[in-house]
């Protein structure tokens, strides 16, 4: 794992992380950007020394290691610099190294090589039995669409007959027509073409060429088919790893739609997605996102809208997903983080929950004149001028009394909610600050108390809207357009004052 010396841990690091241990794999952090400490004196691709640092240098690596550490510590990490790990077991070893110019490396992959021998010999002892997983999928030039496979252990041959998995589940058997190598020399890497080979062994990476991989799974395990071998011993071990996570999704089928590029990154999904953060998952599928993928979605826009959404992790959304998406009103949320993704759904559902609730808009008013109040009972009917915010049906009123209670607090005269607006003898549904408007405001409880306009309150008086704590939290998650703006947010200002609002 790679850790920013300046930054530290990061949301990304904290996922990395959680998945580690979660897997029980064991795991090394470099410690990058050693050369952008001030002062540092690089020495190129050379073994990690403090020695030609003056002293200020090494205060400040040290002070930075330290922070480090202490991050790592608040995460449940116990973690040491590799030249003080005395228990390489338990103590997880840190190497400062700097990417940029090679310093700290050799320490670091003479690390890996210590603990592979030690804390993995048992998986790295030489077997005849074939051990290939696919890594990637993807098309190059020349060749068009090819396998980047690891082999750990035994052999591929040009021409043998292999078996994987496909994005639909089923298993692919197609045979290999080319295997291909990075070049031998590092200097013609990334200048020149691919070696082309008959046979590759136990520990290499390599690239296979063959037909009808287009829709290969990339975490698939990928198994060689001898003469008299059982194929459907073979399709069973191919396809088992996305059964397995076919069992993961709930079988009522609500919940949210799970899209990843390979089966490693769906299982860690689906991992974070129930076991933390609670999130039912009701389909799976890999690959890009796709038209058939926004209408499976959309399944849940009539009982469940909160779930009528795709989680897609590390996979293209096609231009037509998007349009029928929008069109539907299914939400993709794609990313190449985890916690990016999920963090964004779950406040998309968090302001879905506060919208399905009543909230009360600011507004203050005022009454244009005793000649324009036409009522003065239930209901009061009356003009009014919006002097700022935003009025809205069913908005309850408040006047703030003269009259003090026996704390000296102002009574609050809750007068009723507003059941109609007029204006030019139209209905409408809301005015806004600087309009004149007729409205009409109605107790509707059988036992509310009843003001009267002249004895309770008079044209002097302005009139508020009776908000509270709670609307004021839903309006900043679900109209936080709206109460950016200066008009509105100034009155809910004055209205947290008037109203005692904390």
């Amino acid at each position: 794992m790679v850790i920013d010396m300046q930054h530290g841990i990061e949301l990304q690091t904290k996922e990395s992380l959680k998945l580690l241990r979660s897997f029980n794999i064991p795991f090394v952090i470099a410690l990058n950007k050693l050369d952008r400490i001030y002062g540092w004196k690089p020495s190129s691709c050379s073994p990690f020394s403090v020695d030609l640092q003056n002293m200020e240098t090494t205060r400040q690596f040290e002070n930075q290691v330290k922070a480090n550490l202490l991050q790592l510590a608040s995460e449940g990490v116990n973690a040491e610099l590799f030249y003080k790990n005395k228990d390489l077991k338990n103590v997880v070893p840190v190497v400062p190294i700097s990417a940029h110019t090679g310093e700290g490396i050799p320490n670091l992959f003479l690390l890996l090589f210590q603990l592979s021998q030690t804390l993995l010999a048992d998986k790295l002892l030489d077997t005849n039995s074939l051990r290939c997983t696919v890594n990637d999928v993807k098309c190059i030039h020349e060749h068009g669409t090819i396998l980047d496979v690891i082999l750990l252990n035994g052999v591929l041959n040009k021409g043998d007959s292999i078996i994987l998995c496909g994005l639909n589940g089923e298993p692919i058997i197609t045979s290999i027509k080319l295997i291909l190598m990075q070049p031998t020399s590092l200097h013609h890497r990334g200048r020149m073409g691919y070696d082309i080979v008959k046979t590759v062994k136990r520990y290499l990476c390599c690239m296979i060429v063959a037909d009808g991989i287009e829709n290969a799974v990339s975490g698939s395990p990928l198994f060689v088919i001898h003469p008299g071998d059982d194929i459907e011993v073979y399709k069973e071990k191919v396809t088992s790893p996305m059964k397995d996570l076919a069992r993961k999704v709930d079988k009522s089928g609500i919940g949210v739609y799970v899209q990843c590029s390979s089966i490693i990154t769906l299982e860690s999904l689906l991992e974070y997605l129930k076991d933390e953060k609670k999130i039912p998952v009701g389909g799976i599928r890999l690959g890009p996102v796709r038209k058939i993928d926004v209408m499976r979605a959309g399944a849940m826009l009539d009982n469940h809208k909160e779930y009528a959404a795709i989680l897609a992790y590390q996979v293209v959304v096609e231009k037509e997903a998007i349009e029928v998406a929008e069109k539907l009103g299914v939400k993709i949320f794609d990313s190449f983080f985890i916690y990016h993704i999920v963090d964004t759904y779950m406040y998309y559902s968090k302001q879905l929950k506060l919208q399905d609730e009543s909230v009360v808009f600011p507004c203050i008013l005022s009454v244009i004149g005793r000649d324009t109040v036409y009522q003065i009972r239930n209901p009061l009917i009356m003009g009014v001028h919006v002097d700022s915010g935003i009025l809205k049906l069913n908005t309850p009123m408040v006047v703030v009394s003269k009259t003090l209670d026996k704390e000296g607090i102002p009574l609050k005269l809750e007068l009723g909610s507003i059941t109609d607006i007029e204006r030019e003898r139209v209905k409408i549904e809301e005015a806004k600050g600087g309009e004149n408007v007729v409205i009409t405001i109605s107790v509707m409880e059988e036992n509310g108390r009843r003001y009267v306009f002249g004895r309770h309150f008079t044209e002097a008086d302005l009139l508020y809207s009776k908000i509270t704590r709670k609307d004021i939290d839903i309006l900043k998650v679900c109209y936080t357009d709206l109460v950016m703006e200066r008009d509105i947010y100034r009155c809910i200002v004055q209205l947290k004052t008037v109203l005692g609002i904390q």
